[in-house]
């Protein structure tokens, strides 16, 4: 599923990853990083930016903690590419706003998110816009 992110978002297949989600026990994610970015787009996609702002803050603590991402757990060690989803989801959650730091994060995201990552990008590019 972590590996899989991208080509799931380029399809823009929704309910695949939904249904990811619901097949993991809810404490395992919770200590999973890229799962909790799958989790992150879920609720930017029902536009649940509160939860999503949550959440990411969420994700951010668990890297600073180290979480489930030390050697040997299993987890990808693509710490920037969770970087990436977190400037993009905190781009698309303060675009609306005049004056936000949303060009930041659309900059950030952009130079962070590599050229494979198509709809990623492009939403990077649509809330700069």
């Amino acid at each position: 599923m972590e590996q899989g992110l991208r080509a799931v978002l380029d399809r823009e297949d929704r309910p695949h990853w939904t249904r990811w989600l619901r097949m993991l026990p809810e404490e395992f994610i919770r200590r999973r990083p890229w799962l909790l970015m799958v989790e992150a787009f879920a609720l930017q996609f029902s536009y649940q930016l509160p939860a999503v702002w949550k959440l990411l803050d969420q994700i951010e603590a668990l890297l600073q903690e180290g979480g489930e991402t030390a050697p040997g757990s299993g987890a990808p060690h693509d710490f920037a590419g969770v970087a990436r989803g977190i400037a993009l989801m905190r781009a698309a959650g303060v675009h609306h706003r005049p004056g936000s730091s949303a060009i930041a994060y659309c900059e950030e995201a952009l130079a962070l998110l590599p050229e494979g990552w198509r709809y990623a990008r492009g939403g990077a590019v649509l809330y700069w816009a």
